[in-house]
């Protein structure tokens, strides 16, 4: 069986005259080895079809080139166009029309490279990705509003409070059936609804939404997030742009749904945002599968209670826990778990809250992830009020009363100003 290290080593001494004599089929397996080395790299696509990719094999003689172009499908070939790399270069007249990658990732527009922008995604049947960073120009925007059938990934990051953050009814043409993975910052919630509830096929999806303060999620976001029954990764960051007012005038969130929708494929989900709309959220969706998750409360304390909700949720995905840290802060309540991993690849979950948060409460709803715990890790930061040390001794203790352990109770340390207060 070929290796991807024999492949590196293989490619690395390229004698022509011997590499001539290996069969096409037995190329092409040296080929594709050579292109997974790459895949596992970020930005991918950036690399691969770039000098250090296909081009550096189709550059070797002619039979190598006969067999890349041949073989584009297998070998993942795709023209990449950047601001460095004009859609306009005589040399790509002589290739045949392979699909297309669009990388405008750039820190400022001009007019030349809005004009080489749009000669790159002109080519609409073509296109598999489009990333743009801060998209100012409404002829590039106006230009992303017809169908892209063959579009499989789009990245756009819109400058925060820019107008043209609210996508046109128009985008895309409301319609983006081989859509797999999306990235969408610095957007509004309202212009998403033609999108997504298009894009069924999502397998990731990462937003960053520009909302009013107190905000809750709107029920088409819900609906159309329900419906992505292929999604696997999933982050939401919700940034709020007015300054925060009276807590009082914070609209309650409305009870969560007798029936969640179930996401049964995703594995990560990463939240970040104040409580009442993630509230809202984690009350409206479960995840059977459930391996990594990552939430930060940035709402102030003492508003809507978001903890039952979130314990609720990771016990519905049935997590077990083998090792815990929890940190206390002067504002902040961390609580860090390690997994038993349903696969090879599963991450930390890590929640952090604004303080006060019950931590007795914790440990009645998640008593049974935390049956299984064999490692606890208490971190407190050393505070010259010593009555908010004890207080947190005596909520750390709180969080395991109600939990009946499977085995002896877990090993527990804490820093070394705390020795003395471990069990």
């Amino acid at each position: 069986m070929l290796t991807r290290s024999s492949a590196r080593a293989f490619l690395r001494n390229r004698v022509t005259t011997n590499n001539d004599k290996l069969p096409g089929d037995v190329l092409l397996e040296i080929f594709d080895a050579y292109r997974q080395l790459h895949e596992y790299r970020p930005d991918y696509e950036k690399h691969w079809n770039s000098r250090d990719g296909w081009f550096k094999l189709a550059h070797v003689c002619r039979n190598w080139r006969h067999i890349v172009l041949l073989s584009s499908s297998r070998l993942q070939v795709h023209l990449l166009f950047t601001p460095r790399r004009s859609p306009t270069d005589p040399v790509l007249r002589s290739l045949p029309p392979f699909p297309i990658f669009v990388d405008y990732r750039t820190g400022s527009w001009t007019k030349k490279e809005e004009r080489l922008a749009l000669a790159a995604i002109k080519h609409r049947s073509r296109v598999r990705g489009i990333i743009v960073q801060r998209p100012c120009f409404a002829r590039l925007l106006k230009a992303l509003g017809h169908p892209f059938p063959k579009l499989e990934s789009l990245e756009i990051r819109f400058p925060y409070s820019h107008p043209e953050s609210i996508l046109s009814t128009t985008f895309l043409s409301g319609s983006a059936p081989s859509l797999r993975r999306l990235t969408l910052r610095g957007v509004v919630p309202e212009c998403l609804s033609p999108l997504l509830s298009s894009a069924t096929g999502l397998v990731e999806l990462t937003l960053t939404l520009s909302i009013n303060y107190g905000a809750l999620p709107e029920a088409s976001l819900i609906a159309n997030l329900q419906r992505v029954s292929c999604l696997r990764r999933l982050e939401l960051k919700v940034i709020n742009e007015r300054a925060a007012p009276n807590l009082n005038t914070i609209p309650d969130p409305p009870p969560p749904p007798a029936c969640a929708g179930a996401l049964s494929k995703l594995t990560d989900l990463i939240l970040v945002g104040q409580g009442p709309y993630l509230q809202v959220l984690v009350g409206s969706l479960a995840a059977p599968s459930l391996q990594h998750l990552d939430v930060r409360i940035t709402a102030p304390p003492g508003h809507i209670s978001f903890v039952p909700h979130l314990c609720k949720f990771i016990r519905d995905a049935e997590c077990q826990f083998i090792a815990v840290r929890l940190n206390f802060s002067s504002w902040t309540f961390g609580f860090f778990a390690e997994t038993c991993p349903k696969s090879g690849h599963a991450r930390p979950f890590r929640i952090i809250i604004p303080r006060p948060v019950s931590l007795e409460e914790i440990g009645i709803m998640l008593s049974g992830p935390l049956s299984t715990v064999e490692e606890l890790v208490v971190d407190w930061q050393p505070s010259r009020f010593t009555q908010q040390i004890e207080i947190d001794h005596i909520q750390w203790r709180g969080l395991f009363n109600h939990i009946r352990w499977a085995r002896s109770p877990p090993w527990i340390s804490s820093p070394p100003w705390n020795k003395s207060r471990c069990l």
